[in-house]
């Protein structure tokens, strides 16, 4: 398909990990036809991401409340309408925008082929499905470009395609002025809204806190819900810590994390906004397929993930709680980290035998598409 001055709308509702993990398919496009015009269609509060990424040419806002959820919605028809996209790929299934958007009149609209209204609003369909959770998020999202048929004379690595660029500084002032000139500044982000509360305890995080040498300045984030877990941290470390809990509105969130140097944390959205500026990058992930790394982990040139080989009790058992991130022993952590002064390179600085037999290291910087 020539899509040369195509105007192509990348469709994605989701959190703000969901939309880092999205950005090599604009990559992909622009690599291939720089002519092409990509359109990052998605909720507002994701737009301060999105904008970061080189290879997006603009943001479009699609909020959609409860309210809005019905087929014939003629104010998101019309707005989809007055995008006047020439090629949209649906890369999460919603019944509602998939129907809003051929009413739209948008000629091309690709999606998987494994929803039932996927069939009755779209008239390209690829045979993805994700339930296996073999391959990482990104990766299926890239599938859905087949139709497009893109001519690229290179294959890509993973990591080259979701790099963000440094946005410009709208960090408190009072938060730029305390940020350490001498010290590796390392953000412990606690808190685990968006990965479903597995994560370390954070006694664990005090562990691996009073473990580290006093060349660390230590970092706390997270959002307003997390400001308890914060203070009980803040209150049983025996260490000076940096608290920006709550403090930090998305854009100057990524700002932020621009200017840190590495960051320890479980499947959230800023470990992935990290990864993608390019900074050291530890995740702590379960075993379950559908939360592991090899699915939702850190893409970045200097990002790794540490889960267990083996899923435990509570990882398909809701009424018992997952205790296999916490399984992830702190010395080893801290191991990784300490590492990271000496600029390592994450995938040979921890020899096989340094790493417990039930624990697995996981990265992304080989994969190439």
């Amino acid at each position: 398909m020539n899509i040369a001055n195509k105007r192509i709308g990348i469709i994605k509702q989701c959190k703000i990990g969901d939309a880092v993990v999205a950005l090599p398919v604009a990559a992909a496009i622009k690599k291939s036809e720089p002519s092409a015009k990509v359109v990052f269609i998605g909720d507002s509060y994701i737009q301060d991401i999105v904008q970061c990424s080189p290879h997006v040419d603009e943001f479009q806002a699609l909020n959609i409340s409860a309210e809005a959820e019905y087929y014939t919605n003629e104010q998101m028809i019309e707005q989809l309408r007055q995008m006047n996209l020439d090629v949209v790929i649906h890369t999460r299934p919603h019944r509602y925008i998939m129907y809003w958007v051929k009413k739209a009149g948008i000629k091309t609209r690709i999606a998987t082929s494994h929803r039932l209204y996927s069939f009755l609003s779209c008239n390209k369909l690829v045979n993805s499905g994700r339930s296996a959770s073999i391959k990482h998020e990104a990766e299926y999202d890239l599938e859905l470009l087949k139709p497009l048929k893109l001519q690229t004379k290179d294959r890509f690595r993973l990591v080259d395609m979701i790099q963000l660029e440094r946005p410009e500084n709208t960090v408190q002032t009072n938060i730029n002025d305390l940020l350490s000139k001498d010290k590796f500044k390392l953000v412990l982000h606690i808190g685990a809204e968006s990965a479903g509360g597995r994560n370390w305890s954070v006694q664990k995080y005090i562990e691996l806190a009073e473990k580290l040498s006093d060349n660390f300045q230590v970092i706390l984030t997270g959002s307003k819900h997390e400001q308890e877990l914060c203070h009980q941290f803040i209150q049983n470390c025996n260490r000076d810590v940096l608290n920006s809990c709550g403090k930090l509105p998305l854009n100057e969130l990524v700002c932020f994390l621009a200017k840190i140097d590495g960051m320890l944390a479980a499947s959230t959205g800023p470990l992935h906004i990290a990864a993608a500026l390019g900074k050291y990058c530890l995740g702590l992930y379960p075993a379950t397929k559908i939360h592991a790394p090899t699915r939702w982990g850190p893409i970045g040139e200097l990002a790794v993930a540490l889960a267990p080989k083996r899923e435990c009790a509570g990882c398909n058992d809701k009424s018992r709680k997952c205790t296999c991130v916490d399984s992830i022993p702190s010395h080893l952590v801290s191991d990784i980290i300490e590492s990271w002064q000496n600029g390592n390179d994450h995938n040979n600085q921890c020899e096989p035998n340094n790493i417990p037999e039930h624990i697995k290291l996981w990265s992304a910087k080989n994969s190439v598409i």
